[in-house]
This record gives structure tokens, C-alpha cells and sequence, in this order.
């Protein structure tokens, strides 16, 4: 169970870095040169190609489980915070009549699910319809020393030594990868200073009508029937780039990896002091996406109330953080309320 809990943690790290194909599934080159030999260095063994694949269809097994129950009504639900399906009584009972051996679904948690679903849930999404909106916008277009506020993170940069944020006027990246360095997709080599921040990143679902053989795969992770939709915003609230079409089933690091390889896609300003956008942690932490610290409080609300103000460097970064990617939040907001307030 250790050897596998480790190489679903790879299988997820490799997913945020972006490693999977077109397809959504890591190929072999990427397994034997990357995930066998750093699990094989944690682990004290050797595993080999055909243990990993056999591991792999484990994988898909247990997940197409949790998929089933998840297709069997659109009542149920997921809770990504108590890590459990949700439905009413009605819609357990109607399941378990066909489905008897997973009466345990309806107490158990299901920590794996959500990693599963990143790693081996999404192998037919390709994006076949998706569509870019504002393909001819560069972000350096924009202004950033006309955005207000971006300053709020120049107050700390991450010292590597300490693995800690000390006192300084820049910032680096804050992911700490399972990989090691040698095989890690590269980082800032420069420190990244708020001031080049131009927007912020993030996908959302919209509702979608679709029918034939591939409503399958815009079932969304609660069931749902959505297309996802990834957009890039300025601070300006204004949208830099949207891209649209992509499956439900799709993963957020995957569309954002489409939306790069485009040739009209979204472009963000190279250089030694590149631009950079923010993510939340659904997104790989990488050369010009600036992710948050995980594991570590981040959502405004965690912060809201007496007593509740940052403990330590790291959540003040994500406060931060949060605070300015709100901004991608706001927008999606508005143009949710217009759209409701013209119907």
C-alpha cells in the first residue's frame, strides 16, 4: 500500500506539471526516465515498467468504481472537504439496489478519489471542440505598474536554506516538488517580482448541452454535464484570454496546456524577469504561474473574524495570494450576474 500510495502522489505531481500528453496519460518514455526512478529511490526497490502499468490498471479499476456511483444519478455529489459522495437517502437506496457489495460508499471517505480522477479520470478528454476567445490579446499589452495593488507581495522571498520566507522586495516560487531538481520542470532562476504579476488564471463550468457517445466525457466530478471553461484576467478586471469547449472531465493543468501549445494561444511575456500570472493549487507551480503554499490556509473567508489573521510567513503569502486572484473570482462573478439579470 506504501509503494502505491507513493506512486499515486508521483502520478499527481507529474499531472500538475503538466507531463501528460494530449491524451491525458503519462507515455512511457515520460514513466521510465521520471516516476520509476525517483519511486525506486524513495522506496528502496526496483520496480519496473510492467509493475507500474499493472499498478496503473488498479488505478483505473478503483476509479472507474467511484465513477460509476457518480454516473448512476446526477443527484450525487461530491464534498472535496469531508471527502465523501453525497446524495439523499432515496438515491443511495435506488443505487445499493444495483450495487449491493458498496454500501460502504455511503459512510466511507475516499481520500484517493480526487487524485484518481487527476491521474487516470480524465484519458478520453482531448478537447476536441474547445475554442480560444481573444486570441490576438498579448499580455504584454498591459500595464502592470497601472494596477493597483500588486505590491502586496513584495514583502517576502523564499530562502531555500531555511525553507522559510524571509524579509525582501521579492518573490520566488513557492513550490516544493516530489521530483527531484534534475527532472523538475524549470523554475524561475530570478527572483519574481509582484510588479510583473499581470492577472490572474482559473477554470470554471459551464452548464452544457451535449448528446451521443460523448456525453460521457463532460460528466464534470460531480456528476454534472459541463464544458470547462479556463480565462485569464488582468487586475483591471477585464479578460485577457478565454478558452472554451474543453470537457467536463477535463483537468484544469490540461486546458491550461492547450491554451499555451495554441498558436494563437495565451502568451505570457518571456525574459529573465518574466510575467507572471496566479493559480490556485489545482494548477502546477511553474515558470510564470505562481501557485499558493500547499496545505497551508488560504481561502479569504479562513482568514476572516478575530483571531483569525496569519500565524506564520507562508499564510500570509497565501492571504496575499488569495487576495489577489480574487480578481478571477469577481469577474466570473459579474459576468454570471449579467447573464442572470438580462434572462
Amino acid at each position: 500500500m506504501e509503494g502505491s500510495n507513493e506512486l499515486l502522489r508521483l502520478m499527481v505531481d507529474a499531472a500538475m506539471r503538466g507531463w501528460h500528453d494530449r491524451n491525458g496519460v503519462l507515455n512511457k518514455i515520460t514513466v521510465e526516465i521520471k516516476i520509476l526512478p525517483t519511486l525506486n529511490a524513495k522506496l528502496g526497490c526496483e520496480k519496473t515498467l510492467a509493475q507500474y502499468q499493472s499498478r496503473l490498471k488498479w488505478f483505473k479499476q478503483r476509479y472507474n468504481n467511484y465513477y460509476k456511483l457518480i454516473r448512476h444519478s446526477s443527484a450525487f455529489g461530491w464534498d472535496s472537504m469531508t471527502k465523501k459522495f453525497t446524495a439523499s437517502d432515496e438515491i443511495w437506496e435506488d443505487y445499493f439496489k444495483s450495487h449491493p457489495k458498496h454500501e460502504h460508499y455511503w459512510t466511507d471517505t475516499f481520500d484517493d478519489y480526487e487524485d484518481l480522477r487527476l491521474v487516470v479520470g480524465n484519458g478520453t478528454a482531448i478537447g476536441k471542440d474547445a475554442i480560444g476567445l481573444g486570441d490576438d490579446t498579448d499580455a504584454r499589452t498591459f500595464e502592470t505598474e497601472e494596477n493597483g495593488g500588486t505590491n502586496l507581495l513584495d514583502d517576502y522571498v523564499f530562502d531555500h536554506n531555511s525553507g522559510e520566507f524571509i524579509q525582501s522586495n521579492r518573490q520566488e516560487s513557492s513550490y516544493q516538488p516530489l521530483f527531484s531538481e534534475d527532472l523538475a520542470s524549470p523554475l524561475p532562476s530570478q527572483p519574481m517580482s509582484s510588479e510583473d504579476c499581470i492577472g490572474a488564471i482559473d477554470g470554471t463550468h459551464i452548464p452544457a448541452m451535449v448528446s451521443g457517445q460523448d456525453i460521457n466525457i463532460y460528466h464534470n466530478c460531480h456528476g454534472k454535464i459541463s464544458q470547462n471553461v479556463l480565462a485569464a484576467c488582468n487586475f483591471d478586471l477585464e479578460f485577457i484570454y478565454v478558452l472554451s469547449g474543453w470537457e467536463g472531465s477535463s483537468h484544469d493543468p490540461l486546458v491550461l496546456t492547450d491554451a499555451l501549445s495554441r498558436n494563437n494561444g495565451l502568451k505570457v511575456p518571456g525574459g529573465i524577469f518574466c510575467k507572471y500570472f496566479l493559480v490556485d493549487g489545482g494548477y502546477p507551480n511553474r515558470r510564470q504561474f505562481l501557485a499558493p503554499f500547499r496545505g497551508v490556509r488560504y481561502h479569504l473567508q479562513e482568514f476572516t473574524g478575530q483571531g483569525r489573521h496569519p500565524e506564520n510567513a507562508k499564510e500570509l503569502f497565501n492571504l496575499r495570494h488569495a487576495y489577489l486572484r480574487n480578481a478571477i473570482e469577481r469577474i466570473f462573478g459579474s459576468v454570471i450576474l449579467i447573464n442572470f439579470q438580462s434572462n
